[in-house]
Order: C-alpha cells, then structure tokens, then sequence
C-alpha cells in the first residue's frame, strides 16, 4: 500500500500576474496575442496537470482584469466599496459607478451574471483573438457605446460575483478564483469558506441587490432620475426577486428592463402590477439560431412574460452581453425617450403545446 508523506509533499506552482511575464501582450486590434508567437492566443493546456493549467488560467485572468478596470478608471469610474464606511482590509466588495452620477437625470443599473468578475462578461470573448478582445468581452463597449449615444446617462455596474472576501489579499473574489488561491502544498485541499469570508450587508446575491437598490442608488442617485436595469441570467432573476417585494417603492422609478438569457418564469413574480410592467415595458434577449433582433414565436416570450428576441449568440449564456448589449441598449433609449408613450411589441402566439410534444 502507497504513503504519502506530508512532510515532502510536492510544492503548487506559482505565476506571475503581468502579461509579459506570462508571455502575452495586448496588440493594436485590442486582443491578447502570445509574444512568442502573435498569432496564437491563450493556451490552456501546457503542463499535465489540469490544477497547474488552471492556476496559470488564474494568474491570466488577473491580468485581465487589471486591464479593465483600468480602463474603467480612464473613462473617469469610480470604485465604490460596499458597505459603505468599510475600513480598508475589511470585508468589501466593488462595484462601479460613473462619473457625475448624482447630475444624471437617467441611470442605467447593470446586474450581471453571479460567476464573472466585475465589469466582465465572458473571458472567453477577452481571449479571443478573432471576433473578441478586451473591449469586446467587457462592460467597456457598452460603456463606450453609451458615451457616444447617451452621454447624459449615468452607469452603476453592479457585483455579483466576487462575493467571497480573501482575508490573505484583502479584496473580494469569485469562487473561480477562491479555487485558485495558493496552498502550501499541491497535495492540499481547497480552504473552507467560513463566516470570515462573507461580506456585511452583501452576504449573498439577495443582499448584495438589495444594498444597490436601497443604499447606492438612493444615496448616490439624484432623487428624481429614472433607473432602467440591465440583469442577466440570475442577475434578472434577483433584481425581480427585490422588485416584487418592493416594487410600490420603486414603480415610479424604474422605466424599462432588458434581461439577457434570463432563467426566471413569470409564475415565480406574484405582484401583479410588477407582471404587467413587465409585459409592457421589459424584453428578453435569448441564446438563439434565429437572425440577431429575430423576434422569437414561441415559449421564450410566454416564459418571461415578455417578448423574446433573439440575441445573436447562438450557444453560450455567458456570451450574451456581447452579443446583444446594443440591441438592449436601442430599447432602453427607445422606451426612454417615449416615456409614457412607450408600447411594447405584441408577443407572438405562443406554440406550447406543439414544443411540449417534443
């Protein structure tokens, strides 16, 4: 029978945390190409050992986003710790908010998705060298987008996925990168995530979209500004989730939402008015192999409550945002500068019945 010696066992690898040192740089097209060889992107698989390969993934990730909240920080974002008052070294999380935000007389509310970084949509769109980039798998282009479009709009980009706080780097993180941190040894298990590693007031997705809605945007947003929201996957599903016990709070407030490849049923929404609000004023941008802006007969509209319409992607939740944030945006603007004029496509007859048959 086989022993293992705790007293030798083999060490983790480490790596840095800069582009050059991992061996990429950015180019002028704004991808992450391999300095060895600028044709190639990332490559995952370079040592055996699948927990070495993520590590390294870990460190690239890191990189990235370095970059983009840099960038954030270009176009004049702030960082804004949660709670507020947070002591530095205390348990916080990030999220950003644009410039000015008190002066906007419309805020645009961004929930994304509970596995992704902050301002992040998908590293498989940062890393890819043909179609993505840095900007293009990031919350940057919707961000450019509006500033040439909308400049009048302010922006809060909520976080909801780093809600583990690492007491070893104090900063909040993902699990993705929970999994990643340093062990003192190859042979060693994950930490466990303890009461330590929760964060006041943000504890779980509920909290965190709660602390946004009744701290950041009372505080932070002038009184009379008109919100819409943006909420993908379970970040829809929680905004809706605090909306339906709050929404006589917030019915004048909140104009329009968009939801990218949402997960929630419109039976799971009991306020009655809230169920209407979304029938007239919301849309759904779905994972589809219909024509992008497609409007999509069927279930998916009657699922929501909503109309559906196709996003462009036709494979992956994640790459959603990049995919459809423009068509989000057209009907944010749309449904804005109608007001209460405003009417929402009809949903086409639904084909349940058939669709259940299958």
């Amino acid at each position: 029978m086989f022993r293992l010696y705790l007293e030798y066992p083999p060490p983790e690898k480490s790596f840095p945390t800069d582009l050059k040192g991992l061996g990429y740089f950015v180019n002028k097209q704004d991808k992450v190409k391999a300095i060895a060889d600028p044709t190639q992107d990332f490559k995952y698989w370079v040592f055996k050992n699948e927990r070495s390969c993520e590590l390294r993934k870990e460190a690239f990730h890191e990189c990235l986003r370095k970059i983009v909240l840099s960038r954030f920080m270009d176009l004049g974002f702030e960082i804004l710790s949660l709670p507020f008052g947070t002591k530095p070294q205390r348990p916080q999380v990030p999220i950003l908010i644009s410039p000015n935000i008190e002066k906007c007389k419309r805020v645009l509310v961004v929930f994304g998705e509970a596995s992704q970084d902050l301002g992040i949509w998908a590293y498989r769109i940062l890393c890819d060298g043909e179609e993505g980039g840095i900007t293009a798998g990031s919350a940057l282009r919707l961000v450019n987008y509006l500033k040439k479009s909308q400049p009048e709009t302010g922006v809060i980009i909520a976080n909801l996925g780093q809600q583990i706080w690492s007491r070893q780097y104090a900063k909040a993180i993902t699990f993705s990168t929970w999994y990643c941190l340093p062990r003192r040894n190859a042979c060693e298990e994950a930490p466990v995530i303890s009461s330590k590693n929760r964060i006041p007031l943000n504890e779980t997705l509920e909290a965190h979209v709660k602390y946004v809605f009744e701290n950041v945007i009372k505080e932070k947003v002038n009184a009379h500004a008109e919100i819409d929201i943006i909420g993908v996957t379970d970040g829809a599903t929680e905004a809706l989730k605090y909306l339906g016990k709050n929404w006589a709070n917030w019915k004048g407030t909140v104009k329009a939402m968009a939801f990218g490849a949402p997960i929630f049923k419109i039976e799971e929404i009991e306020e009655p008015s809230l169920r209407e609000f979304i029938r007239m004023r919301c849309r759904a941008f779905v994972v589809s192999q219909e024509p992008k802006g497609e409007l999509i007969r069927g279930p998916p509209g009657h699922f929501y409550g909503c109309p559906a319409f196709s996003s462009g992607e036709p494979e992956i939740m994640e790459c959603i945002m990049p995919a459809a944030q423009d068509l989000m945006l057209e009907f944010l603007a749309e449904a804005a500068n109608a007001g209460l004029r405003f009417k929402n496509v009809s949903m086409p007859a639904s084909y349940e019945d058939d669709y259940l048959q299958y």
